[in-house]
């Protein structure tokens, strides 16, 4: 089973780039054991060679995630952020 709590859904997150965001919801997702603490490494990692942003109307979104050798038990961390952040497309080489 997805879990989710309150503890890993992040408003009005501040980040300055795609990292930032993956690392501070990596953080929160380890905090509550749900992955270990090298799965924001793994995640930036592999966004850099498989981008994971969507040019979504009106908002884009993005699915940053690692293979799941760093997941404890699957999970699902949203951040919905105060200012864009640009993700690469997936769809663009």
């Amino acid at each position: 089973m997805l879990k989710i709590n309150e503890s890993t859904v992040l408003l009005d997150l501040e980040a300055e780039k795609c990292n930032d965001v993956i690392l501070m919801l990596a953080d929160a997702l380890h905090d509550q054991g749900f992955v270990s603490d090298v799965y924001g490494d793994q995640t930036c990692l592999r966004e850099e060679i498989h981008p994971t942003g969507l040019p979504t109307k009106p908002f884009c979104i993005a699915f940053p995630h690692a293979d799941c050798d760093g997941v404890i038990e699957s999970a699902l961390g949203v951040a919905v952020l105060k200012n864009p952040v640009l993700f690469k497309n997936m769809a663009e080489p």
